[in-house]
């Protein structure tokens, strides 16, 4: 029964929750589908990224630590500086983004 427990720990902690692409050496494009979670974890990021909405289906929104949340809307841009705590509150349909990693920004 451990083992099991320990494959179920590793693979929850290494869950990737969206598909990517890499445009560039430092520009990925994620693609977010509604699950049955409402949002996705928190988490922070080893870089500075800038995202830009690329589409958003219907009430996507982006929240920093201690900050209201703001919709997503095609065209948004949002500068996330490295070690950020930030979230994905999950709408519905599909949400595109474009990550531009701090190299790039």
């Amino acid at each position: 029964m451990a083992g099991r427990e320990i494959s179920l720990l590793f693979f929850e902690t290494n869950m990737k929750f969206y598909k990517e692409k890499y445009v560039d050496k430092n520009i990925v494009e994620r693609i977010f589908e509604s699950n049955e979670f409402n949002s996705y974890p928190w988490h922070r990021d080893a870089e500075d990224r800038e995202i830009i909405v690329i589409k958003s289906d219907e009430s996507w929104f982006f929240q920093i630590d201690n900050h209201l949340p703001v919709a997503l809307t095609p065209g948004k841009s949002i500068k996330i500086p490295k070690g950020q705590f930030h979230r994905l509150i999950m709408g519905k349909g599909k949400l595109v983004l474009k990550i531009i990693k701090a190299d790039e920004i």
